[in-house]
């Protein structure tokens, strides 16, 4: 699964991301995050969870520059913003370049790509 299709799974329909380990960054996305959609405790949670699980995926790959790139650019750019009667992080299509980058360096450096079963 592609950064960015997580990136977008997270921020129109759940809160998936973050992780304490990931940044203070990563931690005020998922606190906002959870604030714009009315969600609870255990969103937050998952949000922490998430963020650091792509953290720990970008070191294993070799790609914690341009993880972090895609983070701080996430971070600060995601808005708060209603669409289709609901309310979610929007705003981060100006982080496009870095995650193309992002998905780039992982693919690169892995030799099958990972396929996870929910």
């Amino acid at each position: 699964m592609k950064f960015f299709s997580l990136l977008l799974f997270t921020l129109t329909l759940s809160i998936t991301a973050c992780g304490n380990g990931a940044g203070p960054e990563s931690k005020e996305y998922c606190e906002a995050a959870v604030l714009c959609e009315g969600s609870n405790n255990r969103d937050y949670k998952a949000c922490l969870e998430s963020w650091e699980y792509e953290k720990e995926r970008a070191r294993v790959y070799g790609c914690g520059a341009e993880f972090y790139n895609v983070r701080d650019c996430v971070v600060f750019s995601a808005t708060c913003e209603s669409f289709t009667g609901t309310y979610g992080l929007l705003g981060i299509g100006n982080c496009d370049g870095d995650i193309q980058v992002y998905d780039a360096c992982l693919e690169a450096s892995s030799a099958d790509p990972i396929v996870l079963f929910f």
